[in-house]
């Protein structure tokens, strides 16, 4: 669910830069996702909870999605994603890889 959320939020904001000329560094107020936590809007079971991370620019962002609930001790940590479609994963266990992670 984490990745499918990033990468969805990925494409809205390439289409919020096309139409508007930049990123956005917050979500919207009522912002929804399907299974996730995008800020203050859930929807659905809290697995992970989605950031654009501080530092976003009209040129740049960092999205993460930190671990909660059920999904909290998942080896897999927390994924990122940033504007350069750079895919990672922050405190991995278990001897995990992003690689790996991302390809589950």
């Amino acid at each position: 669910d984490a990745k499918a959320t990033l990468l969805q939020i990925a494409q809205w904001q390439e289409r919020r830069r096309t139409e508007q000329n930049g990123y956005a560094t917050a979500f919207p107020v009522g912002f929804q996702l399907n299974t996730v936590r995008a800020g203050s809007a859930a929807a659905g079971p809290v697995t992970y909870n989605i950031t654009i991370d501080a530092g976003a620019t009209a040129t740049a962002y960092r999205l993460t999605a930190t671990r909660a609930g059920p999904m909290a001790t998942d080896p897999c940590g927390d994924f990122t994603l940033t504007n350069l479609g750079v895919r990672g994963n922050e405190n991995l266990g278990g001897g995990r890889t992003s690689d790996g992670c991302w390809a589950r």
